[in-house]
């Protein structure tokens, strides 16, 4: 696989991004659909239209999912993503089981659940790192495992780091996690 010098990075509203390096298609924290109006007693009116159909992303190799709040574990956007492509890999916090459980039972094998500063490699010169996100504030579950993830992806090929924040806010040593995840 031959990384482009620039990968190109596009925004597809809320904290959705698609990252495409050289092919490799990696999405994180789509929200493309109203579900949030349907399932929240908030007003989530979205203020941008959606800019592309879900099922029309059929081309997605990698899925990262920060946390299990339905606008970025959006149920209506990862069904027509999960079954467009079989060849598509979810990525998400322990958090998410319930979720998983809930929408896609019996997909559960196509969701990668991480573990926080773990590496994966999702091709041979990309590799991706979860690291602690604070949604308001750092909590972890029962077992001891961060609740919300941000990712950093790592490009060896064209030594690049990308980070996707997800919902967080700063807070102490993150810089330092991020650093950890990159190597020197």
């Amino acid at each position: 696989m031959n990384i482009q010098n620039k990968p190109a990075l596009t925004w597809l509203g809320q904290s959705g991004f698609l990252l495409d390096c050289g092919g490799v298609r990696i999405a994180c924290d789509l929200y493309l659909s109203d579900f949030c109006v349907k399932r929240s007693k908030l007003d989530h009116t979205r203020l941008t239209p959606i800019p592309c159909a879900p099922e029309s992303l059929d081309d997605i190799d990698h899925y990262l999912i920060t946390h299990p709040h339905i606008d970025h574990f959006d149920p209506e956007t990862i069904g027509p993503v999960l079954h467009a492509n079989a060849r598509t890999k979810f990525y998400c916090p322990p958090s998410a089981s319930a979720m998983i459980a809930e929408f896609f039972p019996q997909d559960e094998k196509r969701f990668t659940k991480l573990a926080c500063k773990k590496e994966v490699q999702l091709t041979e010169s990309i590799r991706l790192v979860a690291v602690p996100a604070a949604h308001e504030e750092l909590e972890k579950d029962s077992s001891g495992e961060f609740i919300s993830f941000s990712y950093v992806i790592l490009l060896d090929q064209v030594k690049k780091a990308i980070f996707f924040a997800g919902d967080t806010i700063p807070y102490e040593n993150q810089s330092q996690h991020i650093l950890d995840a990159i190597p020197n």
